[in-house]
């Protein structure tokens, strides 16, 4: 109730913040910002969440800021921290992100994300060898 109502008069007076769950937010106008980060806050509001939570939000502050690089260093920790919570298995995010295409959390639609993560890191690995640097020795579930 208190939400609504304080969300009612954040609207009015065209305030680009919402609550959400007891955190104010940044909100923006545009419906695919609307459709993505609310329900997102919604999910990791659950205590086992907290630290994702605490770096997704830190991630829109620099959003907001007009900090791109540095919301996107902050969204790489949330989405580790999710799946580590989810009981994914592994010491980065590709590996965390390999663990969960195999339990099945992350399917055909987040191809997107998992693909490009996959190549952006096998660019890394050949972008070392060719200026002459030696890679990370890869583990098995890196090959």
């Amino acid at each position: 109730m208190y939400e609504e109502a304080l969300n009612q008069i954040l609207n009015a007076h065209s305030v680009a913040y919402k609550m959400i769950n007891r955190q104010i937010v940044p909100f923006g106008e545009d419906p695919v910002y609307a459709a993505t980060i609310e329900p997102t806050v919604r999910l990791l509001i659950d205590r086992r969440f907290k630290p994702a939570q605490a770096a997704f939000l830190n991630a829109l502050r620099e959003i907001q800021s007009r900090k791109p690089d540095d919301a996107i260093t902050d969204a790489g920790p949330a989405l580790q921290e999710t799946l580590v919570e989810l009981g994914c298995d592994g010491n980065t995010l590709h590996r965390l992100m390999a663990d969960a295409r195999r339990r099945g959390l992350l399917a055909g639609h987040d191809e997107k994300l998992t693909g490009r993560h996959r190549r952006l890191h096998g660019m890394g690995l050949r972008g070392q060898e060719r200026e002459g640097r030696r890679p990370p020795a890869l583990g098995r579930d890196d090959r």
